[in-house]
């Protein structure tokens, strides 16, 4: 974790993007089961958090420092 500017320790972008799509997708597919009412295993679901947080990741930008 890095040193944010008032002191206290705040992640990075790329691990913040990560984590914010794993928790997006978690929502996608409650939102899929729930109101579409579409069935989507778990090792699918597991594979589509894992695919968008990396792509998440992969395309934020690097922070300075």
């Amino acid at each position: 974790m890095s040193q944010s500017r008032g002191g206290g320790i705040a992640p990075r972008p790329k691990v913040a993007a990560a984590g914010i799509a794993g928790a997006a997708t978690t929502i996608l597919i409650w939102i899929l089961n729930s109101l579409m009412g579409v069935e989507v295993p778990p090792e699918v679901a597991a594979a589509i958090t894992t695919i968008l947080a990396f792509l998440a990741g992969y395309f934020t930008p690097q922070s300075p420092g």
